[in-house]
């Protein structure tokens, strides 16, 4: 039902305009995040915990994804100054204003995967498995190029979910202690 609503974002934005929203990706985000739970029940019958953490840890590494693809389209358009050894801070100063919504996001991420591993909803370690994505998020941002091929950005974006997922399983089998 939740993936339903979520589809029904995108069918409804679609209708308004070819180009997607920032909510209509978010949504798609989420959607594609139902995932992991999904694949919990089944193969488990529950939705018991550890499942609501990987969903909570995939919707935020997708959005994520979602913040740096539209820094990197934003920057084919509107390129950033350049990332040179030894420039002034007023270049990176005005370098991080033009990701400004990708850093902020990436700080919040990581901020709110600490914050359920704290409580419980991750594995102590699980936030981990958030940090590459928001490494590149932050490092692009400030050092990064303007993107032109997004296909291997697409091919990226794939190994840092990969990663993600691994750096997942290793921190639920650590709190497992296997």
């Amino acid at each position: 039902l939740a993936a339903a609503a979520l589809l029904a974002v995108d069918v409804a934005r679609a209708a308004r305009s070819p180009r997607p929203t920032l909510a209509s990706e978010a949504a798609g985000a989420v959607g594609l995040a139902l995932v992991g739970p999904g694949a919990f029940y089944a193969f488990g019958g529950t939705l018991a915990p550890p499942a609501p953490g990987l969903g909570l840890l995939l919707a935020l590494h997708f959005l994520s994804g979602v913040f740096y693809i539209r820094m990197k389209a934003r920057w084919v358009r509107q390129p950033p100054p350049s990332a040179t050894p030894g420039q002034p801070a007023g270049v990176m100063a005005a370098r991080l204003g033009a990701s400004a919504d990708n850093a902020a996001y990436q700080v919040l991420a990581l901020a709110a995967a600490l914050a359920a591993a704290r409580v419980g909803l991750l594995p102590p370690l699980g936030w981990l498995a958030l940090l590459p994505a928001v490494l590149r998020g932050l490092a692009g941002g400030l050092l990064g190029k303007r993107e032109t091929d997004f296909k291997r950005l697409g091919w990226r974006e794939t190994a840092y979910t990969a990663a993600a997922l691994a750096l997942w399983f290793v921190a639920l089998r650590l709190q497992r202690g296997a």
